[in-house]
């Protein structure tokens, strides 16, 4: 049974958010507070929590943030109101893997906790894995086949990002701010780039898997990497 928290003082968009993602295996646990949301992470396991920003008691960054820090093995999504794109840069500097703006789109949503949970599934001891590529967070080992390539951190930031959206076009301004956050220390597309092409390097013979769409950004191929 998988747990998830959800932290949402609208109740008719917790029950629509509540009911899109039903199924037998799957609890949902709403509470409309910061305090009610510690109250209950301190009773039980959970997989995922879903955080809206603006509560009665307070920012829900502030749960992110302890999350991140204390609970870093339940993935975090952030939704908000607060939609402009510094607020999402805190947000996923935070620690959360996405931050979606409201209005939601349900089904957007559903799909993006079927994702993320189906990664926890695959990653109970903080390793990714996507086909034959399986990729240590802790240490920056990447496996593939016979193959074992040390990472680097932003090189190992970049590629946990693209097996997190298999099959997804990531702009350059999406993975900048996933991995660099902060618009002071955001790089220029050309040392991204770079770092793009060491990936590619260090994959060798399945390198084919890293596609390049021009005018985009880039994309992790799944069918290539089995």
């Amino acid at each position: 049974m998988k747990n998830l928290l959800l932290v949402e003082n609208d109740s008719p968009l917790a029950h629509s958010i509540c009911q899109s993602l039903a199924q037998p295996d799957i609890s949902i646990y709403t509470v409309a507070s910061l305090s009610a949301a510690y109250d209950l992470l301190e009773k039980m396991p959970f997989r995922l929590a879903i955080i809206d920003r603006i509560l009665d008691d307070g920012d829900g960054m502030e749960l992110v943030e302890y999350l991140t820090q204390d609970a870093p093995d339940i993935s975090v999504l952030v939704i908000s109101q607060k939609s402009a794109q510094i607020e999402r840069i805190k947000g996923m500097r935070a620690g959360a893997i996405d931050y979606l703006t409201k209005p939601l789109e349900i089904e957007e949503l559903r799909l993006k906790i079927k994702k993320l949970l189906r990664l926890r599934l695959q990653n109970p001891t903080n390793v990714i894995k996507l086909g034959q590529l399986n990729l240590d967070l802790n240490s920056g080992i990447l496996t593939f086949g016979a193959e074992s390539k040390q990472l680097r951190k932003r090189e190992t930031e970049l590629l946990t990002c693209l097996m997190a959206h298999p099959n997804q076009v990531m702009s350059r301004d999406q993975l900048i701010t996933h991995v660099w956050g902060s618009l002071s220390d955001q790089p220029l597309y050309s040392t991204l780039d770079v770092y793009i092409r060491r990936i590619r390097i260090k994959l060798g013979a399945i390198s084919s898997t890293l596609k390049t769409i021009r005018g985009f950004g880039y994309m992790l191929k799944t069918n290539s990497v089995h």
